[in-house]
């Protein structure tokens, strides 16, 4: 067990050899988790669909070849060197004799096609019943079968939403924000309204999935036209179901989306990086925030919006904020911040070891004072954007000015922004969360400012250098330590 890197040249094979050799382990060991395998892009995820199609389908020809061995958690017997035996038992037909070869040719072609495709049916060659997706979850795929495998991408709302209206859109904020006014928890139990007829088959027959097989993006998307299910919230609750995920690096590096979506995937799967030579500039992407004129005022505009709807709602549902407050006092993790909120929001900024595990600090439990305390960060922020000379600062000296140009005595609340902020947005049931983009980032800049001591930069730019005679300060918090992001993957997939 271990970390390995594999460099080859391009185009002799790479993806080809790690899926062999990684299903292959994934049959032979039945404590292995699922095969996790992180691209770049869309278009390298369906080329990653297509190698593995080919390679289970090979798979599947071998292991038809001869019995399946029984294989327990105690001891696994060598499944790998019977697959490939050139002995092969003989079959016999269901009205007696021997199979014959040119019968043994055709069957073995359509279970390589069926598994090409979406062969989910009844009426497949294999003689397993098709596999249920709920009981899979604690299954690996030496327990389920290569026959049962499954496969599943994830990639974006945009990318995969089949919504009539929704689907035209091309902006990812817009088409998130679109599709939460029609999902929302709170706003499915109100009732009425326009709810995504989708996202309501998925919710109704999820659990009777009966799925198999290898799913690429426009699998998924066919599969909701089909069948009437959402393939965003269908391939998300396959994930943690699934024998082999394949997904952008953002979803395992990102702790915001990271914590939403991969924080249940076991510890003994196997993660695999396709074109690695890109992930440092991922990894420093992931936690560098960076903040201007435009953003801080839009800020303020949303601080005034939030102030206005927390109002209303002490008129007119105070319980609300009673219950808020009191979640509050006893302590707000990560599990509890994005347990029940339907995936509407993201995950804190920071990495899941370095968030605090304690109450959220009593001067910004009450949604009033906490908004006062935003809206101090944004105006101090404000001055710093109005300086004229480049300047780079330490996280610990840029607090230590905020903390003496403003009223914020105690600066240890800014590491609690973003979750903060998360709390009240779903406690004031706001849908349109792209029109609060510009909040998120500031939060998210204070709290990643608030947690990191080493490893960051604050780099204040007052104009593009490509265009000096025009002011466009921009206030970047940098991360410049690729390592903070993909250190808890080594310490936690070995």
């Amino acid at each position: 067990k271990g970390h390995c890197l594999l460099e080859m040249p391009t185009g002799t094979g790479k993806t080809v050899s790690l899926l062999s050799l990684i299903l292959s382990y994934q049959l032979q060991h039945s404590d292995t988790g699922k095969l996790v395998y992180c691209t770049r892009t869309v278009q390298e995820m369906d080329k990653v669909v297509e190698e593995l199609r080919r390679v289970m389908a090979y798979i599947v020809q071998e292991c038809r070849k001869a019995p399946p061995p029984i294989i327990s958690s105690t001891s696994t017997s060598s499944l790998l060197a019977e697959a490939v035996s050139e002995r092969p038992a003989k079959r016999q037909r269901k009205g007696g004799g021997q199979e014959t070869s040119s019968e043994s040719k055709s069957r073995i072609l359509a279970d390589i096609e069926s598994l090409g495709n979406l062969g989910t049916s009844s009426s497949s060659s294999s003689s397993t019943t098709p596999h249920n997706i709920v009981g899979a979850a604690a299954g690996s795929l030496a327990s389920v079968g290569a026959e049962a495998m499954l496969g599943v991408c994830l990639s974006s709302r945009r990318n995969m939403c089949i919504h009539e209206e929704v689907s035209t859109f091309d902006n990812r904020n817009k088409v998130d924000a679109m599709c939460r006014n029609m999902t929302a928890p709170f706003v499915r139990e109100k009732g009425g309204g326009d709810l995504c007829k989708y996202y309501e088959g998925y919710s109704k027959h999820n659990s009777d999935a009966q799925l198999r097989g290898i799913y690429s993006i426009h699998d998924m998307m066919q599969l909701g036209q089909d069948r009437g299910w959402c393939p965003y919230y269908m391939a998300r609750y396959m994930i943690n179901r699934s024998n082999v995920v394949i997904y952008n690096y953002q979803y395992m590096l990102d702790p915001k989306i990271s914590g939403m979506v991969s924080r249940e995937i076991e510890k003994e799967s196997i993660v695999v990086f396709d074109e690695a030579h890109n992930i440092d500039n991922v990894c420093i992407e992931a936690l560098s925030v960076m903040l201007n004129s435009r953003i801080m005022r839009r800020s303020s505009e949303n601080v005034r919006d939030l102030e206005k709807k927390l109002e209303k709602m002490e008129k007119t549902d105070a319980k609300r904020l009673v219950n808020e407050y009191k979640a509050l006092v006893e302590g707000l993790g990560i599990g509890s911040e994005n347990g029940a909120n339907g995936g509407m929001l993201s995950a804190a900024p920071v990495l899941s070891d370095d968030i605090l595990r304690e109450a959220i600090p009593g001067n910004i439990r009450r949604g009033k004072h906490f908004l006062m305390y935003l809206r101090t960060l944004i105006e101090y922020l404000k001055t710093r954007l109005e300086a004229k000379d480049v300047s780079i600062a330490y996280p610990a000296h840029f607090i230590e000015d905020l903390r003496k140009a403003s009223r914020i005595v105690e600066p240890r609340a800014m590491r609690f922004c973003y979750s903060r902020l998360n709390s009240l947005l779903k406690t004031l049931e706001i849908t349109d969360l792209d029109r609060f983009t510009p909040i998120q980032l500031v939060a998210n800049f204070c709290t990643l400012l608030a947690t990191y001591t080493e490893g960051f930069r604050v780099l204040m730019q007052p104009h593009d250098e490509r265009t000096p005679q025009i002011s466009d300060p921009k206030l970047q918090l940098c991360c410049v330590d690729a390592s903070i992001a993909i250190r808890p993957v080594f310490e936690r997939f070995r």
